[in-house]
């Protein structure tokens, strides 16, 4: 990747917010916040809101986030 690229999922988003990315991988945003919690989903605040990096979704699902 260069410096001009920017790493993203495979719809072309670059990061989702909670309830996106819950609907995204199919579970609830409880679980999600779980995720995050246990640091097995990397998350970004800023100010309040809690934004997934798209890349997480194809971790996550490919059993990266075990």
């Amino acid at each position: 990747m260069t410096t001009n690229e920017t790493a993203t999922g495979s719809d072309g988003r670059i990061s989702y917010g909670v309830e996106e990315f819950a609907k995204k991988v199919g579970i609830g945003r409880t679980f999600v916040f779980e995720l995050i919690r246990q640091r097995k989903l990397r998350a970004i605040k800023l100010g309040r809101r809690t934004l997934i990096p798209a890349t997480e979704a194809d971790r996550l699902l490919s059993g990266g986030a075990a």
